[in-house]
């Protein structure tokens, strides 16, 4: 704008004035704030000293009755989401420590049955082998069934596929 008035001739208000320079101080170009120092830089917490409990008592196991009056987390607890969105299992009484229980082989091949599950007696037990094969102590629940089912299916489909 200087220039302009400068060489005689007057600047309108549509003209662009020159874009203005920004001003460093380079005296303060190393100043940190305690946020930039702790909280953005992920230092992890891995470091600093802990106090009082947590609020998830994982270092507690959760009682077989639990009362009224213990308002302790074991972790067994839902949390908002499962309050507000509950899952369709829950709704007929079956809870998610349910599925992982360990199960005798009858009560499991009734269980899958009485889903619709339908498969002969030489799958059922070529899968109840593989499921307790991978438990120490060979015990199969209804989730590591059903996870071994899914595998059964998928590599059937594939199987399939290939051969079209």
């Amino acid at each position: 704008l200087e220039d302009a008035q400068e060489e005689g001739t007057e600047t309108s208000p549509e003209s662009t004035p020159k874009r203005l320079m920004k001003q460093i101080d380079h005296a303060i170009g190393q100043h940190r704030t305690s946020n930039s120092i702790y909280g953005s830089v992920n230092l992890g917490t891995r470091g600093f000293r802990s106090y009082g409990i947590p609020t998830v008592r994982s270092d507690l196991p959760a009682p077989r009755i639990k009362r009224v009056s213990d308002r302790k987390n074991y972790g067994d607890e839902s949390d908002a989401y499962g309050l507000v969105n509950p899952n369709i299992y829950s709704n007929h009484g079956v809870h998610e420590k349910d599925f992982f229980a360990p199960r005798p082989k009858s009560e499991i091949a009734h269980i899958f049955q009485s889903i619709g599950v339908d498969m002969d007696e030489k799958t059922f037990s070529e899968l109840w082998e593989r499921a307790s094969a991978r438990h120490p102590q060979g015990r199969v629940s209804v989730e590591s069934f059903r996870s071994l089912l899914d595998e059964a299916r998928v590599a059937q489909l594939q199987q399939e596929q290939e051969k079209t």
